[in-house]
């Protein structure tokens, strides 16, 4: 067909337009007549929960989100790719993650928020990750990455800075397809102050980095309370992105944390996600912002 041909023509009336397209379809000298238009996203989740994911989808003020109609359209993963949450456990039995799982550690810490609600940090990044996706008849999230597997480490029990440097040299070691890791914490001062600085943790991402894995760490939420200090390891700057968390309107959270070495921010704000037991909760904090853009970061 020579395209160079095909014209585009402007009719407002609708049934003009459509006795017009008729008219034209009974000449001879017209191979064809339609009518034109524009394009919609033809993957939308059907999870249960996914009208309360506003990070992925922001009805309130639309385009205020990662735009992850736009994203699955294009693709939804890949299944040999593999996820690396370095926190405090994942619920393995989780009906919305239990497929997912790949290897790592057993058990899960579970802490208390400030409303009084328990929560599983770990479940509630990765769900927000790569949470089974698309599958009827649940009441569950969807992941940013739909297909990728997930590998838990946890890094909040043990003998401190040492064996949390292993169990992220241990996640680069157990597979050439972990190539995204989510660290969605940050150290700590004796005093619970934020900034201290561990060498030894930095070489743990710098092993990470020279195996061209990605690893995206949180801000930290103290910008309210230590405001301008800089948080680490996501301070470290070199080899890794470091990760602020906006709200529904595309503002900066109060809590997020600021800094130069900041690279990206996403939404962190009443995030849904993943909770043990089965369970969902919505938190908040550069935590949540994290996984957003780790399970991005998966995609790509």
């Amino acid at each position: 067909m020579n395209r160079a041909k095909i014209f585009t023509i402007t009719i407002t009336n609708t049934t003009t337009k459509q006795n017009f397209i008729n008219s034209l379809n009974t000449m001879s000298e017209v191979l064809y007549a339609e009518t034109n238009g524009g394009l919609t996203t033809n993957i939308i989740p059907i999870d249960g929960r996914f009208n309360q994911q506003w990070g992925m989808r922001n009805t309130t003020v639309p385009g205020a989100d990662i735009h992850l109609d736009g994203a699955t359209n294009i693709f939804t993963g890949n299944p040999n790719s593999i996820i690396a949450i370095i926190d405090n456990g994942v619920d393995r039995l989780h009906n919305d993650l239990d497929a997912k799982i790949l290897g790592g550690d057993n058990g899960f810490v579970i802490d208390v928020d400030g409303l009084g609600r328990q929560f599983n940090h770990g479940s509630h990044v990765a769900g927000i990750a790569a949470a089974i996706s698309n599958n009827a008849g649940n009441n569950g999230v969807s992941g940013v990455d739909w297909q990728a597997r997930i590998h838990p480490k946890k890094i909040f029990d043990g003998t401190g800075d040492p064996e949390r440097t292993q169990s992220i040299i241990d996640a680069v070691l157990f597979n050439a397809n972990v190539w995204t890791f989510n660290n969605s914490w940050g150290t700590r001062n004796q005093d619970g102050t934020p900034g201290r600085y561990s060498v030894t943790i930095r070489s743990a991402f710098a092993q990470a980095y020279r195996n061209n894995r990605v690893s995206c760490i949180a801000m930290g939420n103290h910008q309210l309370t230590n405001p301008n200090v800089v948080s680490f390891p996501a301070g470290i700057n070199s080899g890794v992105l470091a990760v602020g968390a906006t709200d529904i309107t595309d503002n900066i959270a109060g809590f997020s944390a600021q800094g130069p070495h900041i690279d990206v921010s996403a939404p962190g704000v009443g995030i849904w996600s993943t909770n043990f037991n089965n369970g969902y909760i919505d938190l908040s904090g550069t935590s949540m912002a994290t996984p957003h853009v780790v399970g991005l970061a998966s995609l790509l």
